[in-house]
């Protein structure tokens, strides 16, 4: 219990003094954070009967559920433990104090709505906001992250919030995107064209002496791309420790499939994806997000590089393994049959496409069939390359291993934690996804696992990230996303 054990038990008293909001929360908002009801400071949180019957439900298949009713079960452990009565409130740490209530709905108040539990939680609010003597002047809030419940507190009266405490970011707009464009006004005084394809690197002293501005506020690994008044452009990642950027080794293509002799694999078509290898490749980062528009490389860049680092002399990695959340667009496919792994191929077929791309020109016998097939096949086949659902993490300790989490914006903040604590020694780990795809229900554009991953990241030195915006699936790709 992460903020139960560090509050000293003289510290553990009841404040009766009637202050703050009156927060009346729902199972949506403690199965997506199961502390939630511990970080709402000096508010006084109310918690419906009806919601602790509703996680009773869900704990055989949500942990969210799971570990709320363990919270729930030690902070009123805890207040009997220090002589203090449930019903007058189970204190928290930011000096609020918690209640379970079990009000009789006046359906009345809203009688053409369908009688619901969410309804039951609304109304409760609502009672509790018409008496007077029990608000004692409190405002009275309900926090959900069922939209349509917000909805219908509103319109009965009842201001209503998204639960955000676990929100990295105010505003999309303020996502960190992980790249930079630094315009050279005056000419390329410093030499930063020069020095970095003759050195590979350029230092910050020396990049400053081209621009106008100081060049401030730079992330570790951050992506620069240095543009010159004729429009040439120059491509580095920002070195914090060296103070210097260094150059970004690529040359675009059209995605062919290519082999040096010392490397099988795709070579970056744009800008973005060039950063993107540079650091899924890079031995001193070893936490990468990945997050753009689909059909920008996402997936396809994570795997490549990874395969890259699974052979020839310098391996790096032993395996690759690919999470991705079972979510569907659109209605549930219901029940399928047979074993694990059968049930979870309709979710690996993406993966087999993006191998489709990276292995096109390497066709070869199958050893297990009479019919062609590619190295990508015969990587599954061997589970070089695994692809998993999150099901199954608990316990798991993945070492040497080159980890894919794929589709993160359908992972909540406490799933992708889960996930991205599975990483042993000698790994390395990589989310990928699209913020503006979210197919989950209850996650919006900032409470998604991505966007919370890329908040909880930005400024460690072990970490990178790129937000690629160009489609290159195809022009076609290009155009829905971009109209429709």
């Amino acid at each position: 219990m992460v903020f139960l054990e560090f509050i000293p038990r003289q510290e553990w008293k009841l404040d009766k003094s009637a202050r703050g909001k009156i927060i009346c929360t729902d199972t949506s908002t403690i199965v997506h954070d199961p502390h939630a009801i511990l970080r709402f400071e000096e508010n006084e949180v109310r918690l419906d009967a009806v919601s602790v019957q509703e996680l009773e439900a869900l704990k055989t298949k949500k942990y969210g559920a799971r570990e709320a009713i363990r919270v729930l079960d030690e902070l009123k452990r805890r207040t009997r433990d220090a002589g203090l009565e449930i019903k007058d409130g189970m204190p928290t740490p930011g000096g609020g104090r918690v209640f379970f209530h079990n009000y009789k709905p006046q359906w009345d108040l809203a009688p053409n709505f369908e009688r619901t539990n969410d309804l039951r939680i609304v109304l409760a609010a609502l009672s509790m906001q018409k008496n007077t003597k029990e608000c004692n002047g409190r405002e009275v809030v309900l926090v959900s992250k069922d939209i349509a419940q917000r909805l219908t507190a509103e319109i009965l009266g009842v201001r209503a919030e998204d639960y955000k405490h676990d929100r990295t970011f105010e505003n999309y707009g303020d996502v960190y995107t992980g790249h930079r464009q630094i315009v050279l006004p005056n000419g390329d005084v410093g030499n930063i064209f020069g020095l970095l394809p003759r050195e590979n690197f350029v230092s910050l002293s020396a990049a400053q002496e081209s621009v106008e501005d100081s060049i401030e506020d730079l992330h570790p690994n951050e992506c620069v791309t240095f543009v010159r008044s004729d429009e040439s452009r120059a491509c580095a990642i920002y070195d914090a420790g060296a103070e210097r950027f260094v150059r970004v080794p690529f040359k675009y293509s059209d995605l062919e499939s290519y082999n040096d002799g010392r490397k099988k694999g795709i070579r970056p078509k744009t800008e973005e994806q060039g950063f993107a290898h540079t650091l899924l490749t890079n031995d001193n980062i070893s936490l990468v997000t990945l997050m753009g528009v689909a059909g920008c490389g996402k997936t396809l860049m994570a795997l490549n590089a990874g395969i890259e680092q699974m052979s020839g002399s310098n391996q790096k990695f032993e395996r690759i393994v690919v999470f991705r959340p079972m979510e569907t667009v659109g209605e549930s496919m219901g029940y399928l049959p047979g074993s694990v792994a059968e049930k979870y191929e309709p979710w690996t077929e993406a993966v087999r496409d993006q191998l489709e791309v990276i292995f096109q020109h390497d066709i070869r016998p199958d050893y297990d069939h009479d019919k062609q097939g590619t190295r990508g096949d015969m990587l599954l086949t061997s589970k070089k390359i695994v692809c998993s659902p999150i099901t199954f993490t608990r316990g798991r300790t993945l070492r040497n291993t080159f980890i894919i989490i794929d589709e993160a914006q359908n992972l909540t903040p406490l799933e992708a934690k889960t996930l991205g604590t599975r990483a042993g020694t000698g790994s390395k780990l990589v989310f990928t996804g699209d913020p503006e795809q979210i197919d989950t229900r209850n996650l919006d554009i900032l409470s998604n696992g991505l966007v919370h991953a890329v908040g909880r990241s930005m400024g460690a030195a072990h970490y990178g990230h790129i937000r690629m915006r160009r489609s290159v699936r195809s022009e076609l790709a290009q155009f829905v996303a971009d109209r429709f």
